[in-house]
């Protein structure tokens, strides 16, 4: 769709609204290529510039919550009411201000010193490092799964291993049962031997067991998971402002 301001839009809708994913090519010569809720950019997406400066982002409303290549852009978004003021700098109603825009907390009880235990090579593809991650798992042998969002695949860290490997996806960006498109959150089933995936950008939310793969609920803007011990799968539907539970076996896929 091309508006009288020549910016010009492909991609989904819902409503007579952009929704889901889809491109704009704006008349200042801006591009993005990302997610879209309700006529606005949510979820992730790349806005691009003719001069070549990128922001790689999560969005919320059509503001940017970058992890940026060129353009540092307040990360993660002021949570407590401040606003990016210009590139490079942030400022909070806490009156802190810095490249990095964080909420200030009174009590915190976490050491400042951290080890890392997956990745820190760098963002790419190899089995030592991650693009984007997004969604992690811990299961009782301390063993990591993580949702690679940029690579399409999920990818397991077995405790104190120096790199990971793809147990889903990998296969390149697409819609294919053994594709992701911008994967989000993932959990183990551990009493069916099996993993949960947010498939974000294909609004559907899959199970992988071994090579098979099975939808569990299609057409849901789905962003987080979690599982209780009586086998409840609930799910953030970004859609709807809502998260919604579902017992195992009665999944709805209409």
């Amino acid at each position: 769709m091309i508006w009288s301001n020549r910016d010009n839009y492909v991609g989904h809708w819902i409503d007579s609204k952009m929704h889901g994913l889809g491109t704009m090519r704006y008349a200042d010569r801006r591009i993005y290529t990302g997610g879209w809720l309700n006529g606005r950019k949510s979820g992730p997406g790349i806005m691009s510039w003719s001069n070549g400066t990128k922001c790689d982002a999560d969005w919320i409303d059509d503001d940017a919550v970058c992890n940026v290549h060129l353009l540092a852009i307040c990360f993660p978004k002021c949570l407590n009411g401040g606003k990016c003021t210009g590139p490079n700098s942030c400022t909070c109603t806490s009156l802190w201000t810095g490249p990095r825009c964080e909420t200030q907390l009174k009590f915190n009880k976490w050491k400042q010193d951290a080890i890392t235990v997956v990745g820190g090579n760098g963002d790419g593809q190899e089995l030592n490092q991650l693009n984007h991650p997004i969604g992690i798992f811990v299961d009782e042998k301390k063993n990591i799964f993580i949702t690679d969002r940029d690579s399409h695949r999920i990818v397991e860290w077995k405790y104190n291993a120096k790199k990971g490997q793809i147990i889903a996806g990998g296969n390149g960006r697409g819609n294919r049962m053994d594709q992701f498109n911008s994967p989000t959150d993932v959990i183990v089933d551990e009493q069916n031997h099996s993993i949960i995936i947010a498939d974000y950008g294909n609004s559907r939310v899959i199970r992988w067991l071994n090579q098979n793969q099975q939808i569990l609920i299609k057409n849901i803007f789905c962003y987080g998971l979690a599982m209780d011990r009586y086998g409840f799968l609930y799910v953030s539907d970004l859609l709807k402002n809502e998260v919604r539970r579902w017992k195992m076996g009665e999944y709805n896929n209409e």
